[in-house]
């Protein structure tokens, strides 16, 4: 089969990669994008359970990508926004694109930060793309991180089937799966992982991460989309979610 083999990841690949990768126009948008007004919605919620003037509450995207997402937190929620990202290109592109957010190179399991210097931590599609020995290391930096009212928002693949939609590069015929995902999680486990960590789960299922249903209904029927998404959209969620979403909080000892 020709010189055919698995890619065997490493950091520096990783890192490498997402140079490229995550600045090329994607098939369809980048999931913040497209899931980009229901998680305002969450965003905001946890905001206000705060207690805290906006202004001084400090958001943290760990795995921030193009930036453009962490941005579009800051323009709507007026709140401090940070980002992190281990792509040193992209991180360059964002601060370009983005002055208004502070954006630093860094791994999800060590960044720069104080404890303690954040009130709501997100990272969005990051944690399936972790080797299995940097997710403790990630969710005890999250937790460290992480102030004592804060919060946690994460969302992944919800129980995603890593031997499917592999990919083969037709120069070095290499194989690998889409997007460089690793990991795979479910309700259980990622709650479980969390609190090994010190995060209690306070919210955690699978869900379309969706404010609308324009998957099943064109977009320009904006109505009946808000109509059917609120009668079926639960329902959605549990039978075609591909996603799996988390919000937690410090554990309380004592």
């Amino acid at each position: 089969m020709h010189d055919a083999h698995e890619v065997v990841w490493d950091k520096k690949k990783v890192s490498e990669y997402w140079d490229i990768f995550g600045n090329i126009t994607p098939v369809s948008p980048w999931f913040s994008v497209k899931a980009s007004g229901w998680l305002l919605k969450e965003i905001n919620k946890i905001i206000k359970d705060i207690h805290q003037p906006k202004e001084e509450i400090r958001i943290l995207d760990m795995g921030c990508g193009s930036g453009e997402f962490i941005d579009f937190l800051r323009l709507n929620t007026g709140c401090k926004c940070y980002g992190v990202d281990i792509s040193e290109e992209r991180v360059e592109i964002s601060r370009s694109k983005f002055p208004d957010v502070d954006f630093s190179v860094g791994s999800l399991e060590s960044t720069n930060f104080k404890d303690g210097e954040f009130d709501v931590i997100i990272s969005t599609q990051a944690i399936e793309h972790l080797f299995d020995d940097e997710l403790k290391t990630t969710f005890d930096e999250m937790h460290r991180l992480l102030t004592k009212k804060g919060r946690v928002l994460l969302t992944t693949r919800f129980e995603e089937d890593l031997t499917t939609r592999k990919r083969v590069c037709p120069d070095c015929h290499a194989i690998f799966l889409h997007s460089q995902h690793m990991q795979s999680f479910s309700v259980s486990g990622l709650s479980l992982l969390l609190r090994n960590s010190g995060l209690e789960t306070i919210v955690s299922k699978r869900s379309r991460c969706r404010d609308h249903v324009n998957e099943f209904v064109p977009r320009r029927f904006k109505f009946i989309n808000r109509v059917i998404y609120k009668i079926f959209g639960n329902y959605l969620d549990k039978k075609v979610g591909i996603y799996l979403y988390s919000i937690s909080k410090k554990i309380k000892f004592g």
